[in-house]
């Protein structure tokens, strides 16, 4: 095959060397660039590649892990293959929905579907058959314990936040939690949700008791409890925990961070990661309409729920609160919230998505 030295250098001056991290390497290869551009066409063209050494290290933060890095040279055969050789041929196959690194598709792909209001049928009728034909048509129930509406967060959109003086405060003691878990049993349940803010009371001992007990029902156990370190979800989970539930809201780091005063968006990460590590099947979602969000964001949020291979995702409109600071915004929309779980659908095709009370709340059978 014929290789085009300009497209070389392209792919070094564009899409290699802006993404070298280390500045001695590139000094190095720009003393001889030309030379090295040369050499890459002649192995392409006569097919003499080989494979590369590779430098292999560790880093800590945020945690560790190796990592294993190509240098320059191979990086630009790498380039070159994939954009002239690997694309073209392969371009007929891929799926626009979730080639996040082609343009105008990925997220691109996303804003597009979400904008369009033309094709709302057609995207929910295909989102049925795509959950038709992976989970059929039965309806799972859930037994859901609310323990507790004590919080310590903030979150300016959630009526259960520390500020709301109007609201009364509960807090289920133990037994009441196993009373109502084993009511749910009798009840024909086979999955029990503990879900309440995050109230300090609940230690990570009374919660790995409440856990062990609920565990002797012989029913599995979902819960939504908040951030906690990794050694609390460990415990839980060496309990008898199946699945944990924690909601991203939004990626966009600024707005999740402006919603939820105090909370880091990176801490929230690390949470989802740490469930995933110990083997926790881990739910997650996005509340559609808050203020200041916008489409490129939910199209991010749909990408990242793919990213983090959730379980289950949990996708509803947001409902200002009139005991919250955003009382008098503008809320989110059935439609919309629907676009985007349809697109969820398609693009994680077997996961759980619940029927969330915030649709029946818009609109008579929103569920």
């Amino acid at each position: 095959m014929k290789v085009s030295l300009f497209d070389l250098l392209l792919i070094y001056e564009t899409e290699v060397k802006k993404n070298v991290r280390n500045k001695k390497k590139i000094l190095d290869f720009e003393k001889h660039k030309m030379e090295y551009l040369v050499d890459i066409k002649n192995v392409l063209e006569n097919n003499l590649y080989d494979g590369g050494k590779y430098n292999i290290f560790l880093v800590f933060e945020p945690k560790v892990r190796v990592i294993m890095a190509q240098g320059i040279y191979d990086k630009i055969i790498n380039h070159y293959v994939t954009r002239f050789i690997l694309i073209p041929k392969l371009e007929k196959y891929l799926n626009n929905r979730n080639c996040a690194t082609r343009k105008g598709m990925g997220t691109s792909y996303a804003i597009k579907l979400l904008k369009n209001e033309s094709i709302n049928e057609i995207l929910f009728n295909a989102a049925d058959e795509i959950r038709e034909k992976y989970l059929g048509n039965a309806v799972h129930l859930r037994g859901l314990i609310e323990f507790t509406n004590i919080c310590k967060r903030n979150c300016v959109y959630c009526g259960l936040r520390r500020d709301n003086n109007n609201l009364k405060r509960y807090r289920l003691t133990e037994n009441e939690i196993f009373d109502f878990a084993k009511k749910a049993v009798n009840y024909g349940y086979k999955t029990i949700v503990l879900q309440g803010g995050e109230d300090d009371y609940f230690t990570t001992e009374r919660m790995v008791n409440i856990i062990k007990n609920i565990k002797s029902l012989g029913v599995a156990l979902t819960l939504s409890l908040g951030e906690k370190s990794y050694e609390q979800y460990k415990s839980f989970k060496e309990a008898g925990a199946d699945r944990y539930l924690i909601r991203i809201e939004t990626t966009d780091k600024k707005l999740y961070e402006d919603m939820d005063p105090g909370m880091s968006f990176d801490e929230r990460l690390t949470c989802l990661s740490n469930l995933g590590d110990l083997g926790y099947e881990v739910g997650s979602g996005s509340l559609i309409g808050l203020p200041g969000q916008t489409l490129e964001s939910i199209a991010k949020d749909i990408l990242f729920f793919k990213k983090i291979n959730a379980d289950m995702i949990g996708i509803g409109p947001f409902i200002p609160n009139e005991d919250t600071p955003l009382k008098d915004a503008q809320g989110g929309t059935l439609t919309l919230a629907l676009k985007v779980m349809a697109i969820t659908r398609l693009l994680l095709p077997d996961i759980n998505i619940p029927a969330t009370t915030a649709m029946e709340s818009l609109a008579p059978n929103g569920r």
